[in-house]
């Protein structure tokens, strides 16, 4: 599994993944999105982003079944998460081990605006390596 130093985005909205893309690239940070989250389970067991932006509420897998598959492709190294959802709230349902160790980070409230999620970015795996601009 590679290291890539890019932000994997899981939402099944593509207004909320296009907001967020453009948001991430333009801070500096490569990105990459998916509506399907079986998708980027895959490619994160591929290529070990530096971290995720995750939507709850979607169908099929949800946020909460995305973290438990997260923990099982994880060999030890976790990928840090930052929940980025209207309904944060279903991390409740989950045990604070298992959201832990699913490497929860940080939970953002949709809409989130761009300063609340780059400096919450920042403050994980640090300064974009070549930003656009200085904010």
């Amino acid at each position: 599994m590679g290291l890539v130093h890019e932000i994997v985005i899981v939402d099944d909205h593509e207004m909320a993944r296009d907001t967020l893309i453009g948001m991430v690239e333009h801070a500096g940070y490569p990105a990459v999105a998916f509506a399907n989250p079986a998708g980027a389970l895959a490619r994160i067991a591929e290529h070990r982003p530096a971290l995720i932006l995750l939507d709850m509420m979607m169908p099929e897998i949800d946020g909460a079944e995305f973290l438990r598959r997260l923990a099982e492709i994880q060999d030890g190294a976790t990928v840090p998460v930052i929940v980025v959802s209207a309904i944060g709230h279903l991390l409740q349902g989950m045990r604070r081990s298992d959201v832990r160790s699913a490497g929860v980070a940080a939970v953002l409230s949709k809409p989130v605006n761009y300063a609340t999620l780059i400096d919450a970015i920042r403050r994980i795996i640090g300064p974009a390596e070549s930003p656009l601009r200085e904010s």
